[in-house]
């Protein structure tokens, strides 16, 4: 069971710092000309995500645990949930081609996982990403763009783990800050 737990830690820290790149799409969409509009540059963006709903999936676990080992998890848990719990930013340059490339992973990210667009306007992209392996996960991530600098968006993942299937949802909104991008390299954010 202890064994069970950790590994349901990693794919919480994992599952955190993934929702947290797909505040933008990534959707691989080489058929399909993409229609979303928004400028290419440096671009701010501000996620939030829900720790109850970890915390909710863990307490069945953590009742069959000996009275230490689950203080011992408790502990753990209660600091990754407020990890979780707090606002982040991160600066990304999303350069004209990433844009034309559908927000696609680089190679080296992209895994056992397959994307999907299932929208895509000048306003609106829509796709959901569905991985395997040890710890099978679907992500669908929804933006909208008011305006080519501004966006706004919901991130739903759904993971497994063992026998236990958990959701967490994350919102973020998303400003261009410039065309220049400061030094950011477009495949690897900065996450303040």
């Amino acid at each position: 069971m202890h064994l069970q737990l950790i590994g349901h830690r990693r794919l919480i820290v994992a599952s955190l710092g993934f929702a947290m790149s797909t505040a933008w799409p990534v959707a691989h969409a080489a058929a399909q000309t993409i229609k979303f509009n928004i400028d290419p540059g440096l671009w701010e963006t501000t996620t939030s995500m829900n720790p109850e709903q970890v915390k909710a999936m863990m307490e069945q676990e953590l009742s069959q645990l000996p009275a230490d080992k689950r203080a011992q998890m408790e502990a753990m848990m209660e600091g990754i949930s407020k990890n979780m719990a707090k606002t982040r930013k991160m600066k990304q340059c999303i350069t004209a081609e990433r844009i034309r490339d559908g927000f696609r992973l680089p190679e080296r990210e992209q895994g056992s996982c397959t994307r999907t667009l299932l929208s895509n306007t000048a306003t609106e992209m829509q796709m959901r990403m569905q991985c395997g392996g040890a710890h099978p996960r679907t992500i669908d991530v929804h933006v909208q763009a008011s305006d080519p600098r501004t966006v706004h968006g919901t991130a739903v993942m759904e993971s497994t783990a063992g026998m236990h299937t958990t959701a967490m949802n994350s919102t973020f909104d998303g400003k261009w800050l410039g065309s220049d991008c400061g030094g950011i390299s477009p495949d690897h954010p900065k996450v303040e």
